[in-house]
């Protein structure tokens, strides 16, 4: 705590009437990630950070001396090897999930070491709000390299409901999302206490890349398990586009990102942003970004820690979200329908702008 301020209460009622859980997996550069706690950090929220079992003892033992000085940070004795081709993620990530629970939250942000916040916690609390329950999770068709299509994903063969009455010959389609996503309160407690997902993260873990990316999205989006706050393939089916805005992510195979990647450094076929990014990630209406990295640009990370730590502690007027939009996104969309009764209609009209990718 003498390194910085960490606020001892919540900045507004709203925050404090509308606790955040993060689960981060972490493996490296200790400061940067308690730089960016100290941006991130609010006192009603919850913080799990789940330790790469490869790591350095120094790291493990910084990260686990955290929740010596914060009771609302949790660091589980578990550790897990997690792979840089997703194996073990979904896993690690659900352990962070185990412990937050005993805790009160209505939403639980799934992170990564290098993600980096753009938005304040407020900005993040009235974003939420708005997706009234709406998990954000996205939904697009996986690479043959992220799972065996010829396998069997009917319920029965997953055993995927704990009630087995429940485990039909039905089949569930994988869908593909980012690993950080944003899930509520009751689809996190739906899935631990109403399926069995060991079955179903073995098996799409059977392949060598990209496996950590089809849980949540598979989840998410075959009606079929009725996750609270989920989504539909029928947009997919109808070849309608749909965005989340937990992370943005400029990929190599981009032909039109919404922002340039204007450092021109590519690592793992993912943007590296630079100090010359900054203008443009500032004006992003995403939750996150991905990826900043001391070792290529310390000054960019710390510069956009700074940024958002100004907007939380010193707003200005004239910094604005249109929360309207979000409430245009598709997913959103489609759960308020859902909540309402109303028909589902695919329409194909245009986002807004800021989330046309």
């Amino acid at each position: 705590r003498s390194r910085g301020y960490f606020s001892r209460q919540a900045l507004t009622e709203e925050e404090k009437n509308f606790p955040i859980a993060f689960a981060r997996i972490v493996y490296k550069d200790y400061y940067l990630l308690e730089s960016a706690l100290r941006v991130e950090y609010a006192p009603q929220n919850f913080y799990c950070y789940l330790l790469d079992s490869k790591t350095d003892k120094l790291f493990k033992k910084r990260v686990r001396n955290l929740r010596k000085c914060f009771n609302n940070i949790i660091v589980p004795n578990e550790e897990i090897d997690v792979k840089s081709d997703g194996h073990n993620m979904t896993i690690a990530h659900l352990t962070c999930m185990k412990y937050l629970r005993s805790y009160p939250w209505e939403y639980v942000v799934l992170l990564q070491n290098d993600d980096m916040r753009l938005r304040t916690n407020a900005e993040l609390v009235k974003i939420l709000k708005i997706f009234n329950g709406t998990n954000d999770i996205s939904a697009t068709d996986p690479q043959p390299h992220a799972y065996h299509p010829e396998a069997n994903w009917t319920l029965a063969a997953l055993d995927l409901f704990k009630d087995k009455r429940l485990n039909t010959l039905e089949s569930i389609k994988v869908t593909k999302s980012l690993v950080q996503v944003s899930i509520s309160r009751e689809a996190v407690d739906y899935v631990f206490e109403n399926l069995n997902v060991g079955p179903l993260i073995k098996q799409l873990e059977l392949k060598e890349f990209g496996v950590d990316e089809t849980f949540w999205g598979t989840l998410n989006s075959n009606e079929i398990i009725n996750l609270p706050g989920g989504f539909t393939r029928e947009y997919l089916e109808h070849k309608i586009p749909t965005y989340m805005i937990t992370r943005y992510t400029i990929w190599e195979i981009d032909t039109k990102p919404r922002i340039p990647c204007e450092s021109e450094f590519f690592r793992r076929w993912v943007c590296i942003f630079g100090v010359e990014d900054l203008p443009d990630i500032a004006h992003l209406y995403n939750l996150y970004v991905n990826k900043l990295l001391s070792k290529f640009d310390f000054a960019a990370a710390t510069c956009l820690l700074e940024h958002v730590y100004n907007n939380t502690y010193f707003p200005m007027t004239n910094h604005s979200l249109d929360f309207q939009k979000y409430s245009e996104l598709r997913h959103v969309k489609f759960h308020n329908e859902n909540l309402n009764g109303s028909s589902i209609d695919f329409d194909h009209s245009e986002l807004p702008k800021v989330f046309d990718k």
